[in-house]
């Protein structure tokens, strides 16, 4: 999901600056970069629709290379952190960990305003008295999910509760498309593509140079 790219016929572009052959390649690259600006926006819009409440890390993931006279082509890109953790979110699909790490997934625990874990908010509570992770402590816990619990002392005369899973550690992760990147920046250069064209034709009519 690095990248999205959108054929573009620029042969009407062309035939309206047909007396002005010098100024085709400056409005076809303007034309260009300017819907390049739009997928983008409609890109990040659509990030605060599908994840909830996304970093300023997320929420500033799009980036565009824009065309030039020497290279008509723009592009619409995520960037390369963020696309490497965007892309399952594009195509679905299975997330594994790297070997011997699992992935982490919250249950009842709290996070920061993003939805994320703050940092080393895992190794504060694995050093808790009141919490556990299941397998490495007794052959009482072993028969529970992986995980990070938190136990609960029995008070006199009642009965123990069960502990509760804070953090499930699991071997993978499933995750459905949300995103829609590439669907996005397409449906975002259909409907600016006119008055782009518009617009591009009309500044390089106004900023030729008299023959």
């Amino acid at each position: 999901m690095s990248s999205s790219n959108v054929a573009i016929d620029t042969t009407r572009l062309s035939q309206r600056l047909a007396a002005l052959p010098g100024q085709v390649r400056y409005a076809t690259a303007m034309m260009l970069t300017h819907l390049a600006k739009d997928a983008q926006g409609a890109a990040h819009a659509r990030i605060e629709q599908a994840f909830d409440k996304p970093i300023r890390f997320t929420q500033t993931a799009i980036a565009i290379k824009p065309a030039t006279k020497a290279n008509l082509t723009s592009v619409v890109l995520a960037k390369d952190i963020q696309a490497g953790y965007l892309a399952i979110q594009e195509t679905g699909g299975e997330r594994r960990p790297r070997p011997g790490a699992p992935v982490i997934v919250p249950v009842n625990i709290r996070l920061n305003a993003a939805g994320n874990f703050p940092r080393g908010k895992l190794k504060r509570e694995v050093a808790k008295p009141t919490t556990f992770v299941s397998g490495q402590n007794t052959s009482r816990t072993r028969h529970l999910p992986p995980g990070i619990y938190q136990r609960f002392k029995r008070g006199r005369g009642k009965t123990a509760r069960p502990p509760k899973l804070l953090v499930a550690l699991e071997k993978v992760a499933n995750y459905r498309p949300r995103f829609r990147f590439r669907e996005t920046v397409r449906e975002a250069v259909e409907a600016n593509i006119e008055r782009r064209w518009v617009e591009a034709v009309r500044r390089a009519l106004e900023t030729a140079r008299p023959r």
